[in-house]
């Protein structure tokens, strides 16, 4: 008789099905196989899971990065947070001239602001400035 793959077959009850009739059978306890006794019942799970209002990473992460600080900055105390921190250190380094600095800087003010979009306005060209190009051409 062809059978169809994907089809499925009702199939016989085993041993497996009744549990004291596995107890019954002889067992060796080994790598793999733990004691009948202290496997986990059908319909419960292994171990309680994540607790309850438990924090995943993403939102550690978050909550330090927004968590105000008490830092002193020229003599006078101010709450800040780590992120505005770090773009207040990152803004004196390239004041200083630190290249490294610079380059990360634009980087993030392209990602997060945008392309500088900035427009050329150019002068119309002088009675002199066209002669010397007329000449050049011809």
């Amino acid at each position: 008789m062809p059978v169809k793959i994907g089809s499925r077959v009702p199939r016989a009850s085993t041993v497996a099905d009744d549990p004291a009739a596995l107890e019954t059978l002889p067992y060796e306890v080994g790598k793999n196989k733990p004691p009948m006794h202290s496997r986990f019942k059908p319909g419960h799970k292994g171990g309680p899971g994540r607790p309850k209002g438990a924090k995943n990473r993403a939102t550690l992460l978050r909550e330090a990065l927004e968590t105000p600080q008490a830092v002193v900055i020229g003599g006078k105390k101010r709450r800040m947070t780590p992120t505005q921190l770090g773009y207040q250190q990152l803004a004196v380094k390239v004041a200083k001239g630190d290249l490294k600095a610079l380059l990360v800087a634009e980087q993030l003010r392209d990602r997060l602001i945008g392309g500088d979009e900035t427009v050329v306005v150019e002068a119309p060209l002088t009675e002199a400035e066209l002669a010397i190009l007329a000449r050049r051409r011809g």
